[in-house]
């Protein structure tokens, strides 16, 4: 079993962070996933968009950028960032430099027929996302075309809430899970 750990860029302050980082790197972590901060992360659940909302008061997404590099010298592993699509598509030049220390992209709102095309603009691995509404299509093609693992989004709506797997998500788990 892989373990990975959710880090939100620079929170609650850089230094703590990279802290963080060394620990996860220290205990064996797996892969980690760094957040960068959003201005709209209405989907990410009341937390996340809190924690977001502060650490761009505090940081530019330049800053979490740059962050990036520290993190890959500090954590030895497996290294994705998380984000949302209009975040390499204005910062194309930017994202390009960063995105060369990272294992993967994780795209939050890109479905996975524009990931595969974003993959090729921007010349990274992008994560894959199926969630319980995707098309069995979408699935198969998430399947085919991913380099490291999908991204199993396993309830609706905002994520961080109740949990409670009914059938149709039981199954596309499973399929999932039996195919790759």
């Amino acid at each position: 079993m892989n373990i990975g750990i959710y880090l939100v860029s620079n929170y609650p302050k850089k230094s703590t962070f990279l802290e963080a980082v060394e620990i996860c790197n220290n205990l064996d972590v797996d892969f980690l996933e760094i957040g960068i901060p959003f201005s709209d992360p209405i989907a990410d659940g009341e937390v996340l968009e809190k924690v977001s909302f502060e650490m761009l008061e505090k940081y530019s997404t330049l800053d979490f950028f740059e962050s990036l590099f520290e993190v890959k010298k500090l954590f030895k592993k497996r290294l994705y960032a998380m984000t949302y699509s209009n975040i390499p598509h204005s910062l194309k030049d930017q994202f390009n430099k960063y995105s060369k220390v990272l294992d993967g992209v994780i795209l939050a709102d890109l479905p996975t027929r524009e990931a595969i095309i974003f993959e090729k603009k921007l010349g990274c691995n992008i994560i894959k996302f199926a969630t319980p509404e995707s098309r069995l299509s979408d699935l198969d093609l998430a399947i085919k075309s991913t380099k490291d693992f999908i991204y199993f989004i396993s309830k609706r709506g905002i994520t961080g809430g109740n949990f409670a797997l009914d059938s149709p998500n039981g199954a596309k788990n499973k399929l999932l899970q039996e195919t790759y």
